[in-house]
């Protein structure tokens, strides 16, 4: 943790009390080092969507305490109204999602983060990790979801110029 004190971190004083929240470029695993460091720095009660795959022992172990819950497809289960139910349920709560999916790069992101927001009625907050500046923030907090169009447009703008550790590995999205 001692490379992190050389990074900054940029929050946003009016957050909401529930959201999900994307991040991008990601790129790395460390991508999840810094992004849990930045949340604890918040102090936001969070949960990482992942992966249902990285969940076997002991690793799901750890997986678990560093806040993660298994998503995939699973036969009778839908992750987006699952998502919605935890986010009904909890006074406070955002969901951390990267709608890349994996490492390699991708400029079909998952739309799942964007279906969860719209409904559950949450907005969808937009962070970064930006490897080049040393810095992880939030871009924006975009609460008029209704359009998937003009949504998947703010976002591509907001990341444009935002560097990856593995840049090569990052495309903006496209609908």
């Amino acid at each position: 943790f001692i490379g992190l004190t050389k990074w900054s971190f940029c929050g946003i004083s009016n957050m909401p009390c529930k959201s999900i929240i994307i991040v991008a470029p990601h790129t790395s695993y460390w991508d999840a080092v810094i992004g849990k460091y930045f949340l604890l720095k918040l102090g936001l009660h969070h949960k990482f969507l992942s992966k249902k795959s990285l969940f076997w022992f002991p690793f799901n172990i750890f997986l678990r305490l560093f806040g993660c819950i298994p998503v995939g497809r699973v036969k009778g289960r839908n992750s987006i109204n699952e998502v919605c139910k935890m986010l009904h349920q909890a006074n406070n709560l955002h969901i951390i999602i990267c709608p890349e999916g994996g490492f390699a790069p991708t400029r079909k992101w998952n739309p799942g983060f964007y279906y969860m927001a719209l409904k559950a009625n949450v907005p969808i907050i937009v962070a970064y990790i930006d490897y080049k500046r040393k810095e992880a923030g939030i871009k924006k907090i975009i609460y008029k979801t209704d359009d998937m169009k003009q949504v998947y447009n703010e976002i591509r703008d907001l990341y444009s110029g935002v560097t990856a550790k593995y840049p090569e590995k990052f495309e903006l999205p496209e609908i």
